[in-house]
């Protein structure tokens, strides 16, 4: 995925990494951090320098070290809202991200070790900390902070597991724990990896507890479950930079940089079951993870100059300020309690090269776009001080909105550090005030908000099931969470009851939470599968795929004409785990209903070995001679990359059987065979009659297509030049 600008520069901030142990240069710089580039080997051309011209004619504010009062004084918040700090240097010092436990103190992760100078000298020091913070007095502000680790290399993410936490330092993955309740970690041992060292642009972060029960990441390969006291993995695909959350439903969420939200259609454990998919979808942009949801709602209003990026004539207005997001992280959905009505469904994303916080209202259904909360030049929260970083948004217990304020003067890392970059620092100093940082919290106005310690860790089983009724979020995932960690029997009776109430979202995390304690039971699953509510129906289908569940061919064919497209396309989602050409008239019913590429999607990630059957089947229907040739396309490409002669010779006779009465499916499988690039042509037994016969078609278009495609075959007797 291509990064610009502060892109590249935050996404090194925050995933840079070190591996403890590894030789490093006599000033601390880790030895594996990859050589300082140009920005023209990046981008072809020095925007940057444009960018310089540029703001030699506008006025660049100062940009001094501010007091945590002085700087809220900068801050311009939508007038629904208040600011109000939560803890402050030297309670804490450069937070990166921060989560709330079970009994609502904050966590806290801090990235001491970024870019203390231009030269980002000593960034493999171990200078950072996890530490704790409390609200003692229930005032709202932090009043205790206790380090529960220490000596630590720019780690990034925690998570609370049984037993204990996983913090990520990378590469490594500690389980820590504290044995005597001081909130101090006295035993840590490595039980896994999460991300790479020396290369910070491209490591992986997250450990977000999903609603299916797993931890998730961005910018990974590998997902996570604690069992017994270990950490078990599974293969995944990498989405989004840096920064995870979850919809309503369980739907990954994540932004990359310039792309403020990215969101899965559908789940990841089923994009990546189809390696022939995988060789080319993705290269392709596919549509059904990681899909762009704001491409229309990209465009940001700072309410300053903000010369801090590297790329600034492609970033900046002629204003000086950036024009759309570059640096998007940490995003949050909103999911609480405190904030209005209309703040459902928004999500809220950090932008710390624009010294903001963004505000987006995605929308519903199977594949839906986000736009802009604001009109023009307005956002949710704003600074002039161009030390405000905030890079990670999390709802806390309490309903508001929490946000981590780096609060730090370089942004750009060193290895795309340009000089105009490197005078800015020295001229305005921005290399001073390192160990600063701040936790702030957003709370809607005129609107109660409850401080109350939650105390979830000592609640009972009947409690903790009673909460996942909670209408704020963090309250039914940590609830969630405790039961699947204790594996209470006595909740089951009241799980089971609750998968039929008149919330939806209650009936989700009762049935999610018994997929977690293994206890899934066919009247759970027919209870969802009979709600009046899409979103259950379709958790019913993809839980009847687990253990227990017992899901049949013929139950999930029942649902695939359904009226709502979320409920058929987790119909061909699950049906593909039948791997039985059975499957084929379910995937033709859902197929029929043309409700988008995400579809297509679907349908192949369940057929690998089966491709050449389906569309050979396929290709027998009046559907196919009509309309969605890209489905041929892709099912053609499949059977391609499975790379088996004797099965592509089967795909050219396909061919062959195509008529002129119907060119739709014949230029689509050509399509494919055009597309089938290899270092050295494909060698098949026999020559593809399909093909030659169609390299003197009089149709102008077909011979042209067919040319191309046989530039990557060979065969006995084939020509050495074709025409």
């Amino acid at each position: 995925m291509p990064t610009t600008g502060p892109s590249l520069a935050f996404l090194i901030l925050i995933l840079g990494a070190v591996v403890p142990g590894l030789p490093s240069h006599a000033d601390g710089i880790p030895a594996s951090r990859p050589a300082s580039r140009l920005p023209t080997d990046r981008v072809g051309q020095a925007d940057w320098e444009k960018g310089e011209d540029l703001l030699k004619r506008i006025p660049i504010p100062p940009a001094p070290v501010r007091s945590a009062e002085e700087e809220r004084a900068t801050f311009r918040v939508d007038p629904a809202y208040r600011v109000e700090l939560v803890a402050s240097e030297p309670m804490i010092r450069n937070p990166v991200t921060f989560e709330f436990d079970s009994e609502g103190r904050i966590w806290v992760v801090e990235y001491s070790g970024y870019m203390r100078d231009p030269a980002g000298s000593g960034e493999s020091d171990p200078i950072c900390r996890v530490l704790v913070l409390e609200d003692s007095d229930g005032d709202g502000r932090a009043d205790r902070s206790t380090v529960f680790l220490d000596h630590l290399s720019l780690p990034r993410s925690l998570a609370f597991v049984r037993g204990g936490v996983l913090i990520q330092e990378p590469p490594h993955l500690w389980f820590c724990e504290d044995t005597d309740g001081d909130l101090r970690c006295d035993r840590k041992r490595g039980v896994g990896t999460l991300g790479v060292a020396g290369d910070p642009q491209n490591s992986a972060n997250g450990l977000r507890p999903g609603l299916d029960n797993w931890l998730h990441n961005a910018f990974g390969t590998r997902q996570f479950q604690w069992r017994d006291g270990e950490l078990v993995g599974t293969e995944t695909l990498p989405r989004g930079q840096f920064g995870v959350d979850f919809d309503d439903t369980g739907r990954l969420l994540t932004c990359s940089g310039s792309q403020p939200l990215l969101g899965d259609l559908i789940p990841a454990e089923y994009a990546v079951r189809n390696p022939h998919l995988r060789e080319f979808a993705f290269a392709d942009g596919n549509p059904g993870v990681t899909r762009n949801l704001a491409a229309g709602a990209g465009e940001i209003y700072p309410i300053r100059p903000t010369p801090g990026v590297r790329l600034g004539a492609r970033e900046l207005r002629e204003d000086g300020r950036l024009r759309t997001y570059t640096a998007a992280c940490g995003l949050c959905y909103y999911d609480g309690n405190q904030f209005p009505p209309d703040a459902q469904r928004n999500v809220f994303v950090p932008e710390p090269a624009g010294n903001l916080v963004g505000r987006l209202v995605l929308g519903d259904g199977v594949a839906p776009t986000a736009k802009r909360f604001y009109p023009e030049e307005r956002e949710f929260l704003a600074s002039t001080d161009e030390r405000f970083r905030p890079v990670c948004a999390r709802v806390g217990p309490d309903g508001a909105l929490y946000v981590a304020d780096l609060y730090h003067g370089i942004l750009e890392h060193t290895i795309s550090m340009v000089p105009w970059l490197t005078r800015q620092i020295a001229e305005r100093k921005l290399d001073q005030g390192n160990d600063l940082g701040r936790l702030w919290r957003v709370v809607a106005t005129g609107r109660p908000i409850h401080r109350d310690t939650p105390h979830l860790g000592t609640a009972t089983p009947a409690e903790l099931v009673a909460t996942l009724s909670h209408p704020n979020g963090w309250h039914r995932r940590t609830a969630q969470r405790l039961l699947v960690e204790r594996a209470s029997a006595g909740a089951l009776p009241l799980l089971r009851a609750q998968v039929r109430p008149s919330d939806p979202i209650t009936a989700l995390h009762s049935l999610w939470t018994l997929e977690g304690l293994a206890a899934l039971d066919a009247a759970s699953l027919q209870a969802a599968l009979e709600s009046p509510d899409d979103r259950v129906r379709a958790a019913g289908i993809r839980l009847c795929e687990r253990e227990g569940g017992g899901g049949s061919l013929q139950l999930v064919s029942k649902y695939a004409m359904d009226p709502s497209p979320r409920v058929r396309l987790q119909v061909a989602l699950t049906a593909g785990t039948f791997r039985d050409p059975a499957v084929f008239p379910v995937l033709r019913r859902v197929l029929s209903q043309n409700d988008g590429p995400e579809f297509r999607m679907a349908v192949l990630s369940g057929l690998e070995g089966l491709e050449l059957e389906f569309l050979t089947d396929w290709m027998l229907r009046p559907e196919s001679r009509a309309g969605d040739p890209e489905t041929i396309t892709l099912l053609a490409r499949c059977v391609l990359e499975e790379g088996q002669p004797g099965r592509i010779s089967d795909l050219f006779r396909v061919l062959l059987n195509t008529s002129d009465e119907h060119p739709v499916p014949r230029q689509a499988l050509l399509e494919a065979l055009a597309g089938f690039e290899r270092p050295v042509p494909f060698a098949l037994e026999d020559e593809p009659r399909g093909l030659t016969t169609l390299l003197t078609h009089p149709d102008p278009e077909t011979r042209v297509t067919a040319t191309r495609a046989a530039t990557h075959f060979t065969w006995p007797g084939a020509p050495r030049s074709r025409p």
